[in-house]
């Protein structure tokens, strides 16, 4: 079940959890932006960064994850590259449901040239409604 304000991914490789810090709106979708502390644990690393998204494109990763979970049997690649510096996600889908994952971290909270995390995972396509609920969740939660 998906909890309001909150993410949580925990996957061979990777664990990841977004709650939300705050949040701005205002009458333009380019106003409403979720702030997030980003938790994110690798084998032998773990670290926090501050990563400020916003509403609408957590709504279209959500949306992405949902239809890459309609098409199961069929090969596919979702890009999510972040409006604000922080996150970087490619996932990519054969045709059994088995998603080979690349993301990168940046917290970029200090200026450029902050602290970088990338990696790769593994996960299948059982992961992808649960996702895409959270997501929509976090987007939502007021």
């Amino acid at each position: 079940m998906a909890v309001p304000g909150r993410f949580k991914l925990h996957a061979a490789g990777l664990q990841l959890q977004m709650v939300e810090v705050n949040r701005t709106s205002g009458p333009d979708v380019y106003d409403k932006w979720v702030e997030l502390e980003v938790h994110i644990k690798v084998p032998n690393f773990s670290g926090v960064i501050r990563w400020s998204a916003l509403q609408k494109e957590l709504l279209t990763l959500a949306s992405d994850l949902e239809r890459l979970n309609s098409e199961v049997g069929h090969e596919h690649t979702v890009h999510f590259t972040s409006t604000e510096p922080g996150l970087t996600l490619r996932l990519h889908m054969n045709t059994r449901g088995q998603i080979d994952a690349t993301y990168r971290f940046s917290d970029s909270s200090a200026g450029p040239g902050g602290p970088e995390l990338s990696g790769s995972c593994t996960l299948d396509q059982t992961y992808l409604a649960p996702m895409a609920a959270s997501l929509a969740a976090l987007a939502q939660a007021s």
